[in-house]
């Protein structure tokens, strides 16, 4: 059994709903949670800018010994995990492969996608749907406030 812990990043708090769910499906895991409030929000950054900063983040919790990171940022993932995967031999997990394949558990016939100007810039939740199963119709708006609004508080479960 590797008792090492499990990393997880966002670009501010909105990635603890990601960190609640791992802990209720993995109870017995220690995680390490990076909430890069300095620097949020990321939606607004440059591709290189967002695989720079995770970049950062990464060395850093690699250097915490972890086993698996999750980026539990939709712009992160979207801009950045294919790069990252081929920088880093650990497995890292975007936020974008589970929810479209939730969707697709759920026979989902059209899916809106609201983000960041930067995840919606990047077309990859609209390529990942397609590769998975392009029956499914997308929409897609960003949404440059959504962030803010979430780490304020404003939006709730």
């Amino acid at each position: 059994m590797d008792n090492r812990k499990i990393g997880i990043f966002d670009s501010g708090v909105g990635g603890l709903t990601v960190f609640s769910e791992i802990t209720k499906t993995l109870p017995n895991e220690d995680i390490i949670y990076i909430g890069d409030t300095k620097r949020f929000p990321f939606g607004n950054k440059s591709k290189e800018s967002i695989i720079s900063i995770s970049k950062q983040i990464i060395n850093y919790l690699i250097m915490q010994d972890v086993k698996l990171i999750v980026i539990a940022c939709g712009t992160a993932t979207s801009q950045a995990l294919e790069e990252l995967r081929k920088i880093y031999k650990i497995p890292i997990i975007g936020i974008i492969e589970p929810t479209i394949q939730n969707c697709i558990n759920k026979n989902t016939k059209s899916v809106g996608i609201i983000a960041t100007k930067g995840s919606i810039r990047s077309a990859q939740w609209e390529k990942q749907i397609k590769l998975k199963n392009n029956k499914i119709e997308t929409i897609s708006i960003q949404t440059p406030l959504l962030a803010p609004m979430a780490e304020e508080g404003w939006i709730r479960k």
